[in-house]
Protein backbone atom coordinates (compact mmCIF):
# COMPACT_ATOMS: atom_id res chain seq x y z
CA UNK A 1 0.00 0.00 0.00
CA UNK A 2 1.11 3.52 -0.63
CA UNK A 3 1.82 5.92 2.16
CA UNK A 4 -1.39 7.93 1.59
CA UNK A 5 -3.84 5.04 1.26
CA UNK A 6 -6.21 4.00 4.01
CA UNK A 7 -5.87 0.58 5.52
CA UNK A 8 -8.28 -1.07 7.90
CA UNK A 9 -6.81 -2.46 11.06
CA UNK A 10 -7.95 -2.76 14.62
CA UNK A 11 -6.16 -0.33 16.84
CA UNK A 12 -6.84 1.05 20.30
CA UNK A 13 -6.71 4.49 18.65
CA UNK A 14 -9.40 3.60 16.11
CA UNK A 15 -10.00 1.35 13.12
CA UNK A 16 -8.85 3.75 10.36
CA UNK A 17 -5.24 4.81 10.00
CA UNK A 18 -3.05 6.11 7.21
CA UNK A 19 -0.23 3.64 6.71
CA UNK A 20 2.77 4.83 8.69
CA UNK A 21 0.91 7.80 10.22
CA UNK A 22 -1.33 8.70 13.12
CA UNK A 23 -5.00 7.60 12.97
CA UNK A 24 -7.28 9.76 10.81
CA UNK A 25 -10.14 10.17 13.33
CA UNK A 26 -8.34 11.48 16.46
CA UNK A 27 -8.67 15.10 15.23
CA UNK A 28 -12.40 14.85 15.95
CA UNK A 29 -11.74 13.25 19.30
CA UNK A 30 -9.28 16.04 20.22
CA UNK A 31 -11.88 18.70 19.35
CA UNK A 32 -14.47 16.94 21.48
CA UNK A 33 -11.99 16.56 24.30
CA UNK A 34 -11.10 20.26 24.13
CA UNK A 35 -14.76 21.28 24.03
CA UNK A 36 -15.46 19.08 27.05
CA UNK A 37 -12.51 20.60 28.89
CA UNK A 38 -13.74 24.13 28.19
CA UNK A 39 -17.24 23.19 29.39
CA UNK A 40 -15.84 21.59 32.55
CA UNK A 41 -13.74 24.67 33.27
CA UNK A 42 -16.80 26.90 32.82
CA UNK A 43 -18.83 24.75 35.20
CA UNK A 44 -16.07 24.86 37.78
CA UNK A 45 -15.83 28.64 37.45
CA UNK A 46 -19.54 29.14 38.14
CA UNK A 47 -19.82 26.25 40.60
CA UNK A 48 -18.95 28.39 43.60
CA UNK A 49 -21.71 30.87 42.73
CA UNK A 50 -24.55 28.38 42.32
CA UNK A 51 -26.23 26.55 45.13
CA UNK A 52 -26.40 22.77 44.94
CA UNK A 53 -29.61 20.80 44.78
CA UNK A 54 -30.69 17.26 45.46
CA UNK A 55 -33.49 15.28 43.87
CA UNK A 56 -35.52 13.88 46.75
CA UNK A 57 -38.40 12.40 44.79
CA UNK A 58 -39.62 12.06 41.24
CA UNK A 59 -43.29 12.58 40.46
CA UNK A 60 -44.88 9.64 38.69
CA UNK A 61 -48.29 9.66 37.04
CA UNK A 62 -48.72 6.06 38.19
CA UNK A 63 -49.04 5.14 41.87
CA UNK A 64 -46.71 2.59 43.39
CA UNK A 65 -48.06 -0.90 43.98
CA UNK A 66 -48.78 -0.82 47.70
CA UNK A 67 -48.37 -3.84 49.90
CA UNK A 68 -51.56 -5.19 51.46
CA UNK A 69 -52.39 -8.23 53.59
CA UNK A 70 -52.87 -11.49 51.70
CA UNK A 71 -51.01 -10.26 48.61
CA UNK A 72 -47.45 -11.32 47.77
CA UNK A 73 -45.29 -8.17 47.88
CA UNK A 74 -42.90 -7.46 45.01
CA UNK A 75 -40.05 -6.99 47.51
CA UNK A 76 -40.27 -10.77 48.21
CA UNK A 77 -40.19 -11.66 44.49
CA UNK A 78 -37.14 -9.43 44.03
CA UNK A 79 -35.05 -11.71 46.27
CA UNK A 80 -33.18 -13.26 43.37
CA UNK A 81 -29.43 -13.35 42.87
CA UNK A 82 -27.41 -13.79 39.69
CA UNK A 83 -27.69 -12.01 36.36
CA UNK A 84 -28.83 -14.90 34.17
CA UNK A 85 -25.74 -14.57 31.95
CA UNK A 86 -22.49 -15.10 33.78
CA UNK A 87 -24.18 -16.33 36.92
CA UNK A 88 -27.47 -18.25 36.84
CA UNK A 89 -30.47 -16.85 38.68
CA UNK A 90 -30.94 -18.23 42.19
CA UNK A 91 -34.21 -17.72 44.05
CA UNK A 92 -34.16 -16.74 47.72
CA UNK A 93 -35.73 -19.03 50.33
CA UNK A 94 -38.91 -16.90 50.60
CA UNK A 95 -39.38 -17.13 46.84
CA UNK A 96 -38.73 -20.89 46.77
CA UNK A 97 -41.57 -21.39 49.28
CA UNK A 98 -44.00 -19.71 46.84
CA UNK A 99 -43.23 -22.09 43.94
CA UNK A 100 -46.39 -24.00 43.00
CA UNK A 101 -48.63 -22.22 45.52
CA UNK A 102 -51.73 -20.15 44.87
CA UNK A 103 -50.93 -16.47 45.28
CA UNK A 104 -52.56 -13.08 44.79
CA UNK A 105 -50.38 -10.37 43.26
CA UNK A 106 -51.09 -6.73 42.45
CA UNK A 107 -49.31 -5.01 39.59
CA UNK A 108 -49.47 -3.16 36.32
CA UNK A 109 -50.68 -4.85 33.16
CA UNK A 110 -48.11 -4.73 30.36
CA UNK A 111 -50.02 -6.13 27.37
CA UNK A 112 -48.43 -8.05 24.52
CA UNK A 113 -50.78 -6.30 22.08
CA UNK A 114 -53.35 -3.49 22.08
CA UNK A 115 -56.52 -5.62 22.12
CA UNK A 116 -59.27 -4.28 24.39
CA UNK A 117 -59.45 -7.72 26.07
CA UNK A 118 -56.30 -9.48 27.29
CA UNK A 119 -55.73 -13.21 27.76
CA UNK A 120 -51.98 -13.00 28.31
CA UNK A 121 -49.85 -10.13 29.57
CA UNK A 122 -46.95 -9.25 31.81
CA UNK A 123 -47.75 -8.19 35.34
CA UNK A 124 -45.15 -5.76 36.63
CA UNK A 125 -44.26 -4.04 39.88
CA UNK A 126 -43.70 -0.86 37.86
CA UNK A 127 -45.53 0.88 35.05
CA UNK A 128 -43.33 0.75 31.94
CA UNK A 129 -42.47 4.12 30.45
CA UNK A 130 -41.40 2.71 27.08
CA UNK A 131 -41.69 -0.71 25.41
CA UNK A 132 -37.93 -1.34 25.64
CA UNK A 133 -37.33 -0.25 29.24
CA UNK A 134 -38.61 -2.59 31.89
CA UNK A 135 -37.91 -1.00 35.26
CA UNK A 136 -37.01 -3.40 38.04
CA UNK A 137 -35.55 -6.11 35.82
CA UNK A 138 -36.63 -9.73 35.53
CA UNK A 139 -37.75 -10.26 39.16
CA UNK A 140 -40.35 -7.49 38.77
CA UNK A 141 -42.32 -9.18 35.96
CA UNK A 142 -44.64 -12.18 35.80
CA UNK A 143 -46.01 -13.79 32.62
CA UNK A 144 -49.75 -14.12 33.30
CA UNK A 145 -52.19 -16.24 31.28
CA UNK A 146 -55.78 -15.60 32.33
CA UNK A 147 -58.49 -18.29 32.35
CA UNK A 148 -60.84 -15.68 30.77
CA UNK A 149 -59.94 -12.44 28.98
CA UNK A 150 -59.94 -9.28 31.10
CA UNK A 151 -60.25 -5.64 30.00
CA UNK A 152 -57.05 -3.79 29.14
CA UNK A 153 -56.22 -1.19 31.78
CA UNK A 154 -53.43 1.20 32.72
CA UNK A 155 -54.20 0.95 36.43
CA UNK A 156 -53.18 -1.59 39.01
CA UNK A 157 -54.78 -5.03 38.63
CA UNK A 158 -54.95 -8.01 41.00
CA UNK A 159 -54.62 -11.59 39.81
CA UNK A 160 -54.82 -14.91 41.62
CA UNK A 161 -53.32 -18.19 40.48
CA UNK A 162 -50.57 -20.76 40.90
CA UNK A 163 -47.14 -19.09 40.80
CA UNK A 164 -44.46 -21.09 39.02
CA UNK A 165 -40.76 -20.30 39.13
CA UNK A 166 -39.30 -20.54 35.63
CA UNK A 167 -35.97 -22.32 35.94
CA UNK A 168 -35.28 -23.12 32.29
CA UNK A 169 -32.76 -21.04 30.35
CA UNK A 170 -33.87 -18.94 27.44
CA UNK A 171 -37.42 -18.19 28.58
CA UNK A 172 -36.48 -14.67 29.66
CA UNK A 173 -38.81 -14.40 32.66
CA UNK A 174 -38.52 -15.81 36.15
CA UNK A 175 -42.20 -16.18 37.05
CA UNK A 176 -45.45 -17.23 35.43
CA UNK A 177 -49.06 -17.77 36.44
CA UNK A 178 -51.20 -19.91 34.13
CA UNK A 179 -54.99 -20.03 34.48
CA UNK A 180 -55.13 -16.85 36.56
CA UNK A 181 -58.37 -15.18 37.62
CA UNK A 182 -59.06 -11.59 38.66
CA UNK A 183 -58.61 -11.23 42.42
Amino acid sequence: MTNGSLMRRHSPKGPWTIAGHQPVLPRIARRGFLAGGVAAAALLAIGGKASSFEVTSVASPFPAVKERPGVVPWRVLSKVTGDGWAEPFAFGPEVELLDGTEVTIDGYMLPYDDSPEQNEFLLSAHRAHCPYCMPGGMPSMIDVTMSKAVPLTEGIVSVRGKLELVRSDGYGLLYQIVGAVPA
